[in-house]
């Protein structure tokens, strides 16, 4: 899998840098929307990339909500071939059905999540 050179500065961000933020919402966008979508398979580590989704399950929604907020999401391109615009709109529509699902909002998921980052910090 290719190392990106990116890092985000928030909970489990390094995982998401393993994955890539573009493939993380087109695999999402697969399971959870539209099992037609098959940008993310257009990889050769697909494998490592699945992997990595799997153990990173608790932080999937709380990503969702800070792609939203990601700028220049496609100014390196990818191998889906999505535009920043299409991943965040993706994105949204995901934080909508699995917030249905689970009976939270988008703010939600992001106070528990600070909250649960503090509270680790403070142990340390």
């Amino acid at each position: 899998m290719k190392n990106s050179n990116h890092i985000f500065s928030f909970a489990g961000g390094d995982m998401l840098a393993k994955m890539g933020a573009w493939w993380f919402v087109s695999y999402s966008y697969y399971l959870h929307k539209d099992r037609t979508h098959r940008n993310w398979s257009f990889v050769k580590t697909e494998a490592t990339r699945r992997s990595v989704f799997n153990k990173t399950k608790e932080y999937h929604v709380y990503w969702l909500a800070e792609v939203l907020h990601m700028e220049r999401l496609d100014v390196q391109g990818n191998a889906g071939n999505l535009s920043g615009n299409g991943i965040k709109r993706m994105a949204e529509e995901l934080l909508d059905i699995l917030s249905k699902d689970k009976g939270v909002t988008e703010m939600q998921v992001v106070l528990d999540k600070l909250q649960a980052d503090y509270e680790r910090a403070k142990q340390k």
